[in-house]
């Protein structure tokens, strides 16, 4: 059963870069859960299958086919599994543009994972909100979008480039282009650097700031990412749902009068055609005619005639699958915004929406912080301001952000387990909460009879006190406090709450940035140093020498390098153990940290047991002054060594001096310098021996 996940797992990592591949491993997946007899196994596999097979089998016999997988699903009560399917139809019903009958699978799909109480699915609310999104419903896919990539971070940590695009092109189509522009940067970056790239998405980020950068009047900027992108998607194993991509890039062209327009138009005409998508066929058609209309005025009135009947053909098509499944979204849409109820509260709700996402224009965590805090400080006067991360494993409670009477106060850290506060009841509870006296009400929310203010020097007295809950888990709290009692009245407290939901998306959207910094930040020392040692591994120390001899060579300034082997090392690893022998490597890379400390010398660990040294700017003298530095360290260690003669741990060292010349490189003193440790260890070791490169050895 393992193995048939795993083959699961693995073809749904592919789907967005090799679907053919992807085939394959569900056919394997599918033939293998047969000859276990695992049914559930088989039909998810069946229904990955059917969704990659839809380009080729089209809509009529894939909704056949998955309709039967649910016949089965039901039949056998596999709740976990229908909901999956709920989905997929969904999405096979989205990408044929039936949106009505999409949004009622997605819902059908939560509420199954509603009542098993299991986690919700943050594709389907994704999917919600693109739904949403294709109607230019923009707050409400923004919602969905949000509430997907909370469910998201509270189960997985890894970036999720498909939310950052969503949310990135909800922020290009309101207009907020430098956000938008964020969350595409970003999604390119992490995919630059990951080891699977997804090509798909880097196209679509891609071809997003391209439209951006048009619209913004840099037009050179514009074509190398739409260009890229386009290079890209073109090349993608199944362009079909992403066609538009293809007619934004043939906006820009014709707009530009660009020679590759006709030829890109064609493409997006042979595109719509196959796909059956008249409306798009239709929209590549006027571009044609715009891209003739001040050539050949006859030919462009043919393309606008074409285009106004695949116009008509779409509208048609709407008219007999759509109409009753888009009314009905739009009861749904109706009954859940409470029309009436929105109208009466448009100037505070818009009021709300607009200090929210100010709050997501940014993934610096300070600079949120601060944006919220000047927000709050302009609608409602206090004197306490805070905010503070929870760690639910240690219940401590930190606030990185405190303002004091308009000062910032440095951060402190709160251990609930220890105390009885307002905090503690908060967090325990997930429920906001407004004190209008704390000197008379505090009991009712302090179990260990916490002293009054007046007994302990405290001196609020109006508190409004919100935990920050994503998916049931507190992250945080925000509170304000005032020294007077009333200060805060139930429209503070209701503004406070309706905003609470965008500080906490924000908050944890900036979070997984800093994550994903220092994640990358340690990838990237991991890519440079040995991990034993912290010293710098191989690759990284030729790239430093190659450097520092070149600059060397400009200015002329005297090199040398040196070799260090450990005597004896084997036997020290067979007598006493490998993480003895960890040890003394450990302890030997501190000593040569210690003595050569200069900013340009650079010290690798080179081999199990073996070193290596570049300096510059030491002549003949210095060197051999610093090697018997280095003797003299390594010796006053006195680590024990039984199987070497000399009864404790001793190294042999080679160097090589050189005044450079073009003819120098980095290998021809690796070289030189091994071999004079070569010969050391083949006298008596516990020695150096040195060279200048060219000369005798002295």
């Amino acid at each position: 059963m393992n193995n048939v996940k795993n083959l699961l797992k693995q073809g749904n990592s592919l789907i967005y870069n090799d679907i053919d591949q992807a085939k394959e491993i569900f056919g394997h997946a599918k033939a293998l859960a047969k000859s276990i007899q695992w049914e559930q196994g088989q039909l998810k596999a069946a229904l990955y299958l059917a969704k990659l097979n839809y380009n080729k089998e089209g809509f009529k016999i894939t909704l056949e086919k998955m309709l039967a997988i649910e016949e089965s699903a039901i039949q056998n009560k596999y709740m976990q599994l229908l909901s999956e399917i709920k989905k997929e139809l969904g999405n096979l019903n989205y990408h044929n543009r039936n949106l009505g009958i999409a949004l009622n699978y997605y819902f059908d799909a939560l509420e199954i994972l509603k009542s098993e109480n299991s986690p919700l699915n943050w594709k389907i609310l994704n999917n919600i909100g693109m739904i949403y999104s294709d109607l230019e419903k923009y707050d409400e896919a923004k919602k969905y979008y949000l509430d997907a990539l909370n469910v998201h971070n509270t189960y997985e940590h890894q970036l999720n480039i498909i939310l950052f695009t969503n949310i990135g092109s909800i922020y290009k189509n309101i207009g907020e282009y430098k956000v938008a522009k964020s969350y595409f940067e970003i999604v390119i970056e992490t995919e630059k650097n990951s080891f699977n790239k997804n090509i798909l998405y880097i196209a679509l980020n891609r071809i997003a700031l391209g439209e951006i950068y048009f619209i913004e009047g840099q037009c050179d900027k514009a074509k190398e990412y739409f260009e890229k992108g386009i290079k890209a998607l073109l090349n993608y194993n199944n362009i079909f749902p992403y066609v538009k991509y293809l007619l934004k890039y043939c906006i820009f062209l014709v707009m530009e009068d660009e020679p590759l327009a006709s030829e890109m138009i064609e493409l997006g005409i042979e595109y719509s055609k196959e796909n059956n998508n008249f409306i798009l066929l239709s929209k590549f058609l006027e571009l044609y005619g715009d891209l003739y209309n001040y050539k050949e005025n006859q030919q462009a009135m043919d393309y606008y005639k074409r285009s106004i009947f695949y116009s008509k053909k779409a509208l048609n098509r709407l008219n007999s699958v759509q109409i009753s499944q888009i009314n009905q979204f739009k009861q749904i849409n109706e009954q859940e915004s409470k029309f009436e109820m929105l109208t009466r509260e448009y100037e505070n709700i818009e009021k709300i929406n607009e200090i929210g996402l100010s709050f997501m224009e940014t993934l610096d965590l300070e600079i949120v912080y601060k944006k919220i805090y000047d927000n709050f400080n302009e609608e409602m006067g206090f004197d306490k301001f805070g905010i503070a991360l929870y760690n639910n494993e240690t219940n401590q409670l930190t606030y990185n952000y405190f303002i004091l009477e308009g000062k910032r106060v440095d951060a402190f850290t709160l251990d609930l387990s220890k105390m009885d506060t307002i905090a503690n009841y908060v967090i325990e509870n997930k429920k906001p909460l407004m004190i209008k006296k704390y000197s008379r009400e505090y009991k009712k929310y302090i179990k260990y009879g916490y002293p009054a203010p007046s007994e302990c020097g405290l001196d609020q007295e109006s508190i409004i006190y919100i935990p920050l809950v994503t998916k049931g888990k507190v992250i945080g709290t925000f509170s304000v406090q005032s020294d007077h009692e009333s200060a805060f009245n139930e429209t503070d407290f209701e503004f406070l709450k309706s905003l609470s939901y965008f500080i906490t998306s924000a908050i944890n959207n900036a979070m997984i940035r800093e994550k994903l910094e220092d994640m990358n930040s340690k990838l990237d020392k991991m890519a440079k140093l040995d991990d034993l040692t912290d010293l710098y591994n191989k690759r990284e120390f030729l790239n430093l020498a190659q450097l520092e001899l070149s600059s060397a060579i400009r200015n002329r300034i005297p090199v040398s390098l040196l070799m260090i082997d450990v005597d004896y090392f084997k036997e020290y690893n067979d007598f006493y153990g490998h993480i003895a022998g960890d040890e003394v490597i450990i302890k030997l890379s501190k000593i040569l940290k210690n003595v050569f400390k200069r900013k340009n010398d650079y010290i690798s660990r080179f081999g199990g047991d073996e070193f290596i040294v570049f300096l510059s700017n030491v002549d003949h003298k210095g060197l051999i002054n610093v090697i018997g530095l280095l003797q003299k360290e390594i010796d006053g260690m006195h680590i024990e060594h039984k199987k070497s003669p000399y009864e404790y741990l001793t190294v042999s060292i080679g160097g090589v001096f050189a005044n450079p010349n073009r003819n120098l490189s980095v290998q021809s003193l690796i070289e030189t310098g091994d071999e004079m440790m070569y010969r050391v260890k083949q006298k008596k070791k516990n020695s150096y021996d040195v060279t200048t490169l060219g000369d005798n050895a002295c």
